[in-house]
C-alpha cells in the first residue's frame, strides 16, 4: 500500500532579529544623514569665505559637530568629509576639525592663526 504523504504548511515568522536591527541601522544612518547635510553646506559655505578667520573657526566648529554626529551613527567620519566637503583635502578638515574641538577658545583662535601659514 502506498504512504500518503502529508504536507505541513508553514507558517511565515515575522521580519527576524536581523532584519530588525538592519532597518534600525539604516534609519538611525538617514537620521544623522538629515543632521549632516545642513552641516555640509554651511562648512563648505564658510571654508569659501575663509579669508576671515572668524569664518573658519566657525567651520571648525562645524566640523566638530559633524564628526560628533556621524561617530554616534557609526559613519566613517573621513568618508562623510570626502564626500561632503568640497574644495579641501581630508587633511585640511582634520586639522580644522582639531581646532573645532577646542571651542570658540582663545586657544583654538591662536591654533587657526598657525594654520593660517599652511593650506587650511
Amino acid at each position: 500500500m502506498a504512504q500518503a504523504t502529508v504536507k505541513k504548511s508553514v507558517k511565515k515568522k515575522g521580519p527576524t532579529k536581523m532584519d530588525v536591527a538592519k532597518k534600525a541601522r539604516e534609519a538611525e544612518v538617514n537620521a544623522a544623514s538629515k543632521k549632516l547635510l545642513p552641516l555640509a553646506k554651511d562648512i563648505n559655505v564658510r571654508l569659501k569665505k575663509a579669508d576671515a578667520n572668524d569664518m573658519r573657526l566657525s567651520a571648525a566648529l562645524q566640523l566638530a559637530e559633524a564628526e560628533k554626529i556621524a561617530v554616534e551613527a557609526k559613519i566613517p567620519f573621513k568618508t562623510w568629509v570626502t564626500d561632503n566637503i568640497t574644495g579641501r583635502s581630508y587633511e585640511t578638515a582634520r586639522r580644522l576639525l582639531v581646532v573645532g574641538r577646542l571651542g570658540d577658545t582663545e586657544e583654538a583662535r591662536l591654533q587657526l592663526g598657525d594654520l593660517r601659514s599652511g593650506e587650511a
